[in-house]
């Protein structure tokens, strides 16, 4: 196996898609939405040039199909495939795709779903033949960004007071976190988490459903966007997701 190191150029791609994963909680449905992001950044022609299809004998962009998750139908993750040595595009995606269609693309590498900001891991094997008569292509990037925002967030795990100690008043304004505490309260789309001193508002993902009890203790993912109520020592956390112990 070859594993392509954080510092790989590859590397570029998931930082262009992370960033619009971290803003919306979901990929693209459509290349076009990913450069509409971009559109007032001086980053825009950038992210079409990295997007460029080295291969391609038509100077396309890489072939960016959104992938799905079977059991809520939200878009949790993604492939960047290029049209490969032989210069043209076999594969394409009509229909919606699952995470579980990943299996019937025909590809010369193979790749496991990144679930790492910097995590790409390539099976190089090549075979000649293939090449020849395997009508396939190269999978750049396959991500699932639900486990990207998980890994992320579980490097980080505070109580509801300590986290309030990184925000407050000078912090972090963004961060992706998990706050560690008792459940307080519970409705379909909220759980609050407390310690002794501080509670944390968590709006839960919509993706994955939770059966949660009061006075459960827990550990919740979620995102900070500098919402924080310091008088009452109340912090919102979105996208909750609970992290298995």
């Amino acid at each position: 196996m070859e594993v392509i190191s954080e510092n790989s150029d590859m590397v570029e791609y998931g930082s262009i898609f992370i960033g619009f994963f971290s803003e919306n909680f979901r990929y693209p449905y459509q290349i076009d939405e990913l450069y509409d992001f971009f559109n007032d950044s001086i980053f825009n022609k950038s992210v079409e040039k990295i997007l460029n299809d080295p291969f391609s004998k038509r100077n396309r962009p890489l072939l960016y199909i959104p992938v799905y998750s079977i059991s809520n139908k939200l878009c949790e993750g993604y492939l960047l495939i290029s049209a490969g040595i032989d210069g043209k595009l076999d594969n394409s995606a009509k229909d919606t795709i699952y995470f579980e269609d990943i299996s019937k693309f025909k590809f010369y590498n193979s790749v496991k779903a990144a679930t790492k900001l910097t995590y790409r891991e390539f099976d190089s094997t090549f075979s000649y033949k293939n090449f020849l008569f395997g009508n396939k292509d190269l999978m750049v990037e396959y991500a699932n960004g639900i486990e990207i925002f998980k890994n992320n967030a579980i490097r980080r795990i505070f109580t509801p007071t300590k986290l309030m100690s990184k925000l407050y008043p000078k912090g972090f304004t963004r961060l992706a976190c998990t706050v560690e505490g008792e459940v307080k309260e519970i409705s379909n789309d909220t759980i609050v988490v407390f310690d002794s001193l501080t509670s944390a508002v968590c709006s839960m993902y919509k993706g994955i459903p939770h059966d949660i009890k009061r006075f459960e203790k827990i550990k919740i993912a979620g995102y900070f966007r500098n919402k924080i109520d310091p008088i009452n020592r109340i912090i919102y956390l979105e996208n909750g997701i609970i992290i298995e112990n």
